[in-house]
């Protein structure tokens, strides 16, 4: 078995992408924008997989970036596409009461 030396800037780099890795993760739930937390959560996927990649377990790390960063976003993307945004009860009392449609019309209660 062979030993692997870590340098000082390994571990520096490994530190940083941890940080990235907490900042993208906290940016994907606080984004009210669901393509951006999608975006933000396909980002935290390569992240880790480069952290995986560091830690010398290429094929974890090419598994991680095919499904997390490339399979899953694509259909956290179709699916919200696939949605109808709703307006809650209270908003929009008065006129032009009603709720969305996908097209981006109202309709009339």
């Amino acid at each position: 078995m062979t030993m692997i030396e870590i340098t000082t800037i390994d571990l520096i780099g490994r530190y940083l992408l941890l940080i990235a890795i907490i900042i993208a993760s906290l940016l994907a739930i606080e984004f009210k924008d669901l393509l951006a937390a999608i975006i933000a959560s396909a980002s935290v996927s390569l992240l880790l997989s480069l952290q995986f990649l560091m830690l010398h377990a290429p094929d974890v790390a090419l598994a991680e970036a095919a499904v997390g960063a490339g399979i899953m976003t694509i259909i956290f993307v179709i699916a919200v596409a696939k949605t109808v945004r709703m307006e809650e009860e209270g908003e929009g009392e008065g006129e032009g009461e009603g709720k969305r449609t996908r097209e981006g019309g109202i309709e009339e209660r």
